[in-house]
């Protein structure tokens, strides 16, 4: 019910209204302590005595404790002490069962304040216990931590005994300050940071799979995964199956230490940094040639034929080079370089293939011998025999090809071209271009062809690194230079192998040129001098011979098979 007061008061004017008196301060009326149970301090009040507040006045409506201005509807300056028969404190705006502040049991001791920080704290016998600070962090029995949540102690779910517990989230749970763990939900990121120890997860469509140590990503499900950190531990049990990746061929690029499943062969491989190795195979062995070591390989070298005996399984690098042609009489050719092959990953490389697979067994290596060189005439005209071709050196089902005899002179009636082979042998030179200087040609995927003769020189003998260089290229009446030969280190040091010998020169000139390569024949540096032989065991090609000298040629250097394998 409102209350009239009177129309334009008096500063001081006082208001009679039931049992309680209003005083009009100069802007509105005050309520004030009348006869009756009204109070206006709560240290005026007794046993029949209240202290009431109408809304139905113009006043604030605002209580003040311990303060003569209250801006708030209840404005307490100082603590306050609550003291009820249950020990419980309810505050709620909404009613019974609905949000507001609970507080049971609390002692002298026991405190749940706000602090002067802005933090909100809960205190045991004066030890803190729970904080929630001022950056919305809650730290549990620790102090104040830069995460949501922090805890210093133990962390249960449930009973501790259950084991259909969990727990659960949308993101990633990091262990330990310095990520020694990552667990990813759903796999859904870049990809694991190399600092994590241990990374599980779960692949999606951008991202496959991780499932690794420190981060390291399969690329597909069925390829093996590459481990860059260690994993330690004391004892490990497999509880279920092992199962390892699977495919039906060797993956591509290997990994040193790889293993999966091989789907065609049925076997379990590993990759051992050279090979791809049945686990089941056991260790490798090897017999045959001269055997030596260089850093991780064992060599077999063979300069004569043999066998090689093999128990296990395992890939080997393998250089074939056949016998080299002997180098033509009189203004004549050189010989061809003997074929070479080379299966491996050394540079260069012929177009012959990877490493071969050896498996349990023996097999025949054959080398080839060089060829003989030609000889002179009594007279000092034409050829009083013939230069031939050197011989095939063959293994693992593989052959490389005799280089070709370099070309005689006009003088020698039918007389014949230079030689095809492995790599060709050189054309004659003539002085009166009844012949057609024309040089053998080499065996593709092993050689080259010879050089060409011309009206005084012969032409170089073909290698396996180029063709063999003209006659005349090197002045009026020289031999051509052999063709280079090609440089590997399979027998643990880099050597050349397979170079072309020198061209004859025409009428008395003995202006030799050099070996080529340091190993292939050259022409006779004076009168009845033997143009010099190729290197054995390089197949390289024999000098030819010089018009006017009635001596024997140079012969082709002899072939070798040199094998090497990771031991």
């Amino acid at each position: 019910m409102a209350i009239s007061f009177p129309s334009s008061p008096s500063n001081g004017q006082k208001f009679t209204h039931g049992n309680k008196v209003w005083t009009w301060d100069g802007n509105s009326w005050k309520g004030g302590v009348s006869s009756g149970g009204d109070a206006g301090t709560l240290d005026s009040l007794n046993s029949t005595q209240f202290l009431r507040s109408d809304t139905d006045t113009s006043t604030t409506g605002n209580l003040g404790i311990g303060t003569a201005s209250p801006s708030q509807k209840l404005d307490v300056s100082g603590n306050i002490a609550l003291k009820v028969s249950d020990g419980f404190m309810y505050l709620s705006n909404v009613g019974t069962g609905n949000a507001g502040i609970y507080v049971r049991g609390i002692g002298a001791n026991n405190t749940l304040r706000s602090h002067s920080t802005g933090d909100f704290r809960w205190e045991v016998t004066g030890s803190q216990k729970m904080v929630l600070d001022s950056s919305g962090n809650l730290n549990i029995g620790s102090s104040a931590g830069s995460m949501k949540l922090n805890v210093n102690g133990d962390i249960y779910l449930g009973d501790n005994s259950s084991t259909t517990n969990g727990m659960y989230g949308g993101g990633n749970i990091v262990v330990s300050s310095d990520n020694d763990a990552l667990i990813i939900g759903d796999g859904n990121t870049s990809s694991p940071s190399a600092s994590h120890k241990i990374t599980i997860g779960f692949g999606n469509t951008a991202n496959i799979n991780y499932d690794s140590l420190r981060g390291a990503a399969l690329d597909s499900l069925n390829s093996p995964a590459v481990v860059t950190a260690e994993f330690y531990t004391d004892h490990a049990k497999m509880l279920k199956q092992l199962k390892l990746l699977t495919s039906s061929s060797d993956p591509s690029p290997p990994k040193t230490g790889a293993i999966y499943y091989n789907t065609t062969s049925d076997h379990m491989r590993v990759y051992n940094g050279n090979d791809w190795i049945n686990v089941s195979d056991g260790p490798f062995l090897a017999t045959g040639g001269t055997v030596s070591t260089s850093g991780a390989y064992r060599i077999h070298t063979f300069t004569s034929s043999g066998t090689f005996s093999v128990t296990g399984t395992k890939n080997i690098e393998v250089l074939i080079i056949a016998g080299a042609g002997g180098g033509g009489a009189d203004n004549a050719g050189g010989g061809g370089a003997g074929g070479l092959r080379y299966y491996g990953s050394e540079t260069p490389k012929t177009p012959n293939g990877n490493a071969i697979q050896a498996t349990t067994g023996n097999y025949s290596i054959i080398i080839g011998a060089g060829g003989r060189g030609g000889t002179i005439s009594s007279g000092g005209n034409g050829a009083a025999a013939f230069s031939i071709n050197g011989s095939n050196s063959s293994a693992f089902g593989f052959t490389s090809i005799g280089g070709g005899a370099g070309a005689c002179s006009e003088g020698s009636a039918g007389s014949p071209p230079g030689s095809a082979g492995g790599s060709g042998g050189g054309g004659n030179g003539n002085s009166d271009n009844t012949q057609p200087f024309v040089p053998g040609s080499g065996t593709s995927g092993q050689g080259n062809n010879g050089g060409t003769g011309a009206g005084g020189g012969g032409g170089g003998g073909g290698g396996a690194g180029s063709v063999g260089q003209n006659g005349n290229v090197r002045g009026s009446q020289l031999g051509g230079e052999g063709g280079a030969g090609l440089q590997y280190s399979i027998s643990g040091s880099a050597q050349f192998y397979a170079a072309g010998g020198g061209g004859g020169n025409e009428n008395s000139n003995y202006n030799s040129q050099p070996r080529k390569n340091g190993i292939a024949g050259s022409t006779n540096t004076a009168s009845n001098t033997r143009p010099s032989d190729g290197i054995a065991n390089t197949g390289a090609g024999g000098g030819g011979g010089t018009h006017g000298s009635a001596v024997p040629t140079g012969q082709g250097g002899s072939g070798i098979v040199i094998i090497r394998y990771l031991m």
